[in-house]
């Protein structure tokens, strides 16, 4: 009766560990991600997204410009995603991937492109009948140009360049007894901005010397 016990409760228990192997081994992972996706603003930021688990997962992304806190973890969790400053004019798109057993679930990561700025400092120059000399101040993330139409009497020192800097414009003489005017466009991308250039007449001037003729009597004789 002893033995028939004992081999009763040897069956019992490979039974049991049997019936505990079954059940681990056809446990199903579940995985989900919310949201699906994020997307940010040009400027570094940072948005977390929920990771729902029943088995140890792991987060990973191709993409540079992504960091990923944590890259892993077991069971249900959060993942911080942060991305750079986009510095670019376009637009960019990017996958986190998250695994976890045979499931693995993506989130789709969009930033939007850095956007152009052009300031330029003056909208006129008023410059008189004998010329001058002008500085314009621009002030953009970009590159920039500088378009005189042809003229024989407004000048620029530069006629391209990039991010910040300063530009000449020099105005000649003028003969005319009217006054005269001319527009200067600064474009950036799609920006512009135009720059008025007004000239005053020349004033018309009568000078006679000597001041003052003296005459003696006429002759008779």
């Amino acid at each position: 009766m002893k033995t028939i016990n004992t081999l009763l409760k040897a069956t019992l228990a490979v039974a049991a560990g049997a019936f505990l192997f079954s059940c681990q081994k056809t446990q199903v992972t579940e995985l989900s991600v919310s949201p699906i996706a994020v997307n940010f603003e040009a400027a570094a930021s940072e948005n977390t997204v929920s990771v729902t688990c029943n088995d140890a997962w792991t987060a990973s992304t191709t993409a540079d410009w992504i960091s990923l806190s944590p890259a892993s973890g077991n069971g249900n969790g959060t993942i911080k995603i942060s991305v750079k400053a986009n510095e670019a004019f376009s637009d960019r798109n990017a996958d986190v991937t998250v695994k976890a057993g045979d499931k693995s679930a993506t989130i789709k990561v969009g930033q939007i492109s850095l956007a152009p700025s052009l300031i330029v400092d003056l909208e006129t120059i008023e410059a008189e009948a004998g010329g001058g000399e002008f500085e314009l101040t621009i002030t953009s993330n970009t590159d920039w140009s500088v378009v005189v139409p042809a003229n024989d009497w407004v000048t620029v020192d530069k006629v391209s360049g990039k991010g910040s800097d300063k530009v000449k414009v020099s105005v000649n003489p003028t003969t005319l007894l009217e006054p005269r005017t001319l527009d200067i466009k600064v474009n950036a991308m799609n920006l512009s901005h135009t720059v008025k250039v007004n000239q005053a007449a020349l004033v018309p001037a009568l000078s006679v010397h000597p001041e003052q003729v003296e005459t003696g009597a006429a002759s008779t004789s």
